[in-house]
């Protein structure tokens, strides 16, 4: 799925342990918005107004905060950003399955803990995307970009599949427990994660790492908003 040798050679092992972290990642947030929606479903009996209302929970912060993430992570460290967001998202899921499995599930709860989740994504998104230019050199830029997006598309297709085998194996609110722990596998990559230095005489990347972080504002991790902004706002500082 990496691709062969050669082209992992052009990447570096930085940019694939990246690429897999963040494919892992994804997968484990699927299985968590399934998992979220079920518990709507079969837990609450709700329907789809109800699961609209979740959508919608998980979307807000991407409306409200968008831009201003994007602005903020500019001058952050991304990788303790990734890490902080990374553990955000599995206290959010780890306490969420802890107050339902002892039976305080409500739609409330649901609703609070899509919203958390959605703002931490934002987060992670911005930084991680502004974190691409700091694994491969300018040149590489959209073709890093665009395994991303491979890797996304292929998570998004087999995700679904996935999630509902976990979750007709464990339940929804254990299944919540893995996405948490895939999250907190995460955290512990990013922080092990280390970056290529600018060579001397590269142009800055702080357009191309403003660009791409304020691109992937535009949509949720896991659809596919959010990985066309990627791709676009990476090729704004490619080569032609």
């Amino acid at each position: 799925m990496r691709g062969p040798p050669a082209a992992r050679e052009r990447m570096g092992g930085a940019f694939w342990r990246f690429w897999s972290v963040e494919v892992a990642t994804e997968t484990g947030l699927g299985l968590a918005v399934i998992a979220l929606q079920t518990m709507v479903v079969l837990d609450l009996g709700g329907g789809a107004t109800e699961v609209g209302w979740l959508s919608s929970a998980r979307f807000l912060p991407y409306v409200v905060l968008g831009l201003l993430v994007g602005a903020l992570v500019e001058g952050m460290r991304r990788r303790t950003v990734m890490l902080v967001s990374d553990v955000v998202r599995a206290l959010v899921l780890g306490g969420l399955a802890a107050v339902w499995l002892a039976g305080g599930g409500a739609l409330w709860v649901l609703l609070l803990a899509a919203v958390l989740l959605g703002a931490a994504s934002l987060v992670n998104d911005a930084a991680s995307q502004a974190f691409v230019p700091r694994l491969v050199d300018r040149a590489r830029l959209l073709p890093a970009h665009q395994r991303l997006d491979a890797g996304s598309n292929a998570a998004q297709s087999a995700g679904p599949a996935v999630s509902g085998a976990v979750i007709a194996w464990l339940g929804a609110p254990v299944s919540l427990l893995a996405a948490a722990a895939a999250h907190l596998v995460s955290a512990a990559c990013s922080r092990r994660s280390r970056s290529t230095s600018p060579r001397r005489g590269d142009p800055p990347a702080s357009g191309a790492r403003s660009s791409a972080g304020c691109a992937s504002c535009t949509g949720i991790r896991g659809s596919a908003p959010s990985r066309a902004g990627r791709t676009r706002g990476s090729s704004a500082t490619a080569p032609r």
